[in-house]
């Protein structure tokens, strides 16, 4: 009867363990497999936007395309990560042909084209698009600041459309400033949508 009763309490706290054991096996193995996230872009691996071109192409995938690798992020001279990919370094089947066409007529030099991250899902369509429409916007802007001579197309597909619309709607809609100035960019600069 001893021996019955200690392999059933065997038994119990093998059932017991094994699990508990599994458990911690598997945060340990999830935390370890996890990716760290860089704070700031190692300059080396990203475009700047100190890099001008005579215009630049600001492209929207639609849902679930849009880049996510932070090191292949675009940055501004002092190493703010911006939510944008150069198209050298982020692929879209949908967008590809349409934003890099124009590189076989002007070259690289005067061209670029730039995917927008953004959170393109449909667990909430309009926060997705406004989210968009923001980091759209700072990309912009963020390029202008380096490059005033920059012009921009802002094309996208499918959600990506609807988030190059009203970016393009609130840019072109935009008042002047008393000193002529404007809060996102001159409506002037944005030659395509």
């Amino acid at each position: 009867m001893a021996t019955h009763n200690s392999s059933s309490r065997r038994r119990i706290l093998a059932g017991v363990l094994a699990p508990v054991t599994l458990g911690v096996a598997a945060i340990v193995a999830v935390a370890v497999a996890q990716p760290t996230v860089p704070t700031t872009a190692d300059p080396a691996l990203v475009a700047s936007t100190q890099d001008c071109y005579d215009m630049v192409t600001i492209s929207l995938g639609g849902r679930g395309d849009a880049p996510r690798d932070q090191s292949k992020m675009l940055v501004t001279p002092d190493g703010t990560v911006l939510p944008a990919a150069l198209s050298d370094d982020y692929h879209s089947h949908w967008v590809d042909p349409v934003v890099n066409a124009p590189r076989n007529t002007v070259g690289d030099e005067s061209y670029a084209a730039v995917y927008v991250d953004y959170p393109a899902h449909m667990d909430s369509y309009e926060e997705a698009v406004n989210g968009g429409v923001e980091n759209t916007k700072t990309i912009i802007q963020a390029i202008q600041v380096s490059c005033p001579d920059t012009k921009f197309a802002i094309v996208g597909y499918s959600q990506g459309a609807d988030v190059a619309r009203r970016a393009a709607q609130e840019i072109g809609n935009q008042k002047p400033n008393d000193d002529g100035s404007y809060d996102i960019i001159d409506p002037d600069s944005v030659v395509a949508s």
